[in-house]
């Protein structure tokens, strides 16, 4: 039988052990999230990132409209990170799900995080109250995931605005209309204050990128690549 001052300095040696593969599992995670792609680069400490919030997999029957949600909400909460997202107005509703543009805290968005999602059942009900979400109806989504992959947008000159659009939107509700004429029409998949040259996170979603600088526009589509095949992409223009 092994003396206690054997067991104590086993059990020191296991301790030590287990701290270390610890430490090296987290070193490794770091790893990978830097290998996925260098850090976006803007300005500020958030990514505009353009995702989908899938449907739910089980009907809500005791919620009417259930299928159509005013606004979206996003979470993350570890020990260390607590944040929740602004209310988030659908831009479309496709066999994706939801397609949401959301600023995601850049420390936050480098892990490709899972997100728990919130819907505000306000089906009916004005505009104005959408923020309202003690009186709303909440109904808990599947988790959302940012991918991490990055959009580079990119124009000579510099400075342009950039709109990204759904290429099922584009063909169906914008390409023959009179959009060029009227922005209202794209207005909501503006990279927000953000123009060119700059970057954005997306999902694996076929886009028409339209680069507008004064009254000119050229427009690009850009079929995306899977993250494991290509974090960082980019579509350039020269006007």
């Amino acid at each position: 039988m092994k003396s206690p001052r054997v067991l104590k300095k086993t059990g020191l040696i296991a301790v030590f052990l287990l701290n270390l593969f610890f430490t090296c599992a987290a070193q490794q995670h770091a790893d990978s999230v830097a290998a996925a792609g260098k850090p976006l680069n803007n300005s500020d400490s958030t990514v505009l990132t353009f995702l989908h919030i899938k449907h739910l997999s089980v009907p809500i029957t005791n919620v009417p409209g259930w299928r159509n949600p005013k606004a979206f909400k996003l979470k993350y909460k570890t020990d260390n990170i607590d944040w929740t997202s602004p209310a988030l107005i659908p831009l479309d509703n496709d066999s994706l799900g939801f397609l949401v543009k959301v600023r995601i805290p850049l420390n936050i968005y480098k892990l490709h995080p899972m997100f728990t999602c919130n819907a505000a059942a306000m089906w009916g009900g004005p505009e104005s109250d959408r923020e309202n979400w003690s009186s709303a109806t909440i109904v808990s989504y599947d988790g959302v995931t940012a991918r991490g992959i990055q959009l580079q947008l990119v124009s000579n000159p510099v400075k342009a605005e950039v709109y990204l659009i759904p290429r099922r939107v584009w063909l169906n509700r914008i390409q023959n209309s009179n959009w060029q004429k009227n922005n209202v029409l794209i207005e909501a998949f503006l990279v927000d204050s953000d123009k060119t040259n700059t970057s954005v996170g997306i999902d694996e979603t076929v886009y028409t990128v339209i680069f507008k600088l004064g009254d000119k526009y050229l427009i690009r589509t850009h079929y995306t690549k899977p993250l494991e095949l290509e974090p960082i992409q980019k579509v350039s223009v020269d006007f």
